[in-house]
């Protein structure tokens, strides 16, 4: 059976109903002019079409009156392997990359050889694997071709994150290890999650609260809520939530604080039960 099909940039037409017999899961068009459609087109089992970034909106124009809106289209990821992947054939495809920079990486048929700690050896560490769970892969960061579900996502400071697939994951965090901290006069930085984050955790202090309006807790979180010409406007949070894609400020109080004191730990943002959407911007966590 046939899973994906890799279309060359060569390619310039398609003929009526020429993919529709092998009923791929999915189908890859490198070409940066949209091929011409034959009549009557349609790729039989697939509804999802990678084609390059910069040229989805092209791709949209052109083919999506003729197919229809249930059809959707994904921006070709970093590595995207066709074939049966060994660890020899994996290690062979990154060999151009800069590991640290791949964000995201689609094998549609994995061999036993190829694990988990081959996989992400060296690698981005917010980089997303999208494989099929017919590979036995778990853990963090991996994505099931299946139906886009992940058990849970970790991402971390520094290191950039780019969903190019929507999808779901039972869990995600964000590891950060703030830049400066509060002293009672400045220590404030920006942040904003592409996931609602409800719980917070140091890494030495254990859980912690962000303090609301009136109250009590272990650091300040303001949320964005407007702007004018020449202010930038936040409020306290009244519930502690963090609104996914929303811009927050955030102080951890220093040692100058005194006891109860968050210098030099790490912490984690983390939510529960989050859709992924596709991200504009491929830099969200880098440098927050």
């Amino acid at each position: 059976t046939i899973k994906v099909i890799d279309l060359p940039s060569s390619v310039t037409s398609i003929g009526a109903f020429a993919l529709y017999d092998m009923s791929p899961s999915a189908v890859i068009c490198r070409a940066t002019t949209p091929p011409i459609l034959g009549s009557n087109n349609s790729f039989g089992g697939t509804k999802i079409i990678f084609v390059p970034f910069e040229r989805i909106e092209a791709y949209q124009a052109a083919w999506g009156s003729r197919l229809g809106s249930e059809y959707k289209f994904f921006p070709i990821l970093d590595v995207m392997l066709c074939d049966k992947t060994d660890a020899k054939s994996y290690v062979a495809a990154l060999k151009d990359k800069v590991k640290s920079e791949v964000t995201s990486v689609a094998l549609f048929e994995v061999d036993a050889s190829l694990t988990a700690s081959v996989l992400k050896d060296g690698m981005n560490p917010n980089c997303l694997y999208f494989v099929p769970a017919s590979a036995g892969l778990s853990g963090e960061n991996f994505v099931k071709l299946d139906d886009y579900t992940a058990q849970k996502i970790s991402l971390r400071d520094d290191y950039t994150f780019e969903a190019a697939i929507p999808f779901h994951t039972d869990e995600i965090e964000y590891k950060h290890t703030p830049k400066v901290w509060a002293n009672g006069h400045s220590g404030w930085e920006t942040i904003c999650l592409p996931f609602e984050a409800t719980e917070y955790e140091a890494s030495k202090s254990g859980e912690i609260v962000p303090i609301m309006l009136g109250g009590s807790g272990n650091f300040w979180l303001r949320r964005f809520a407007g702007a004018s010409r020449s202010n930038v406007y936040f409020s306290s949070t009244v519930d502690g939530v963090m609104e996914a894609y929303t811009p927050y400020l955030v102080a951890f109080p220093g040692e100058s604080m005194g006891n109860g004191h968050l210098q030099v730990e790490t912490i984690t943002f983390r939510g529960y039960g989050a859709d992924i959407t596709t991200m504009k911007s491929p830099e969200l966590t880098k440098g927050n």
